[in-house]
């Protein structure tokens, strides 16, 4: 995987650097060092990002929407 190729997911996944570590059991920094190409990406990488992809999109899909919850609270 290029760094090209990780940006991509990186802003598509919409993660902080740090929030995107924990989820991959990595350091913050080793984020960095991917975005910008300082060391090399697993090839693998991709397989676990798709899976995370995935996961996120339960998570949101699950968590109610914020102008739903301020309707409710409102009496709308």
């Amino acid at each position: 995987m290029t760094p090209e190729e990780f940006r991509v997911w990186y802003d598509r996944l919409g993660l902080k650097q740090a929030e995107l570590a924990q989820r991959l059991d990595v350091d913050q920094p080793r984020i960095g060092k991917w975005l910008r190409g300082d060391v090399a990406i697993s090839g693998y990488l991709w397989r676990a990002l798709e899976h995370l992809e995935a996961e996120l999109k339960r998570e949101r899909k699950r968590r109610p929407k914020r102008r739903a919850q301020q309707g409710a609270a409102d009496g709308a």
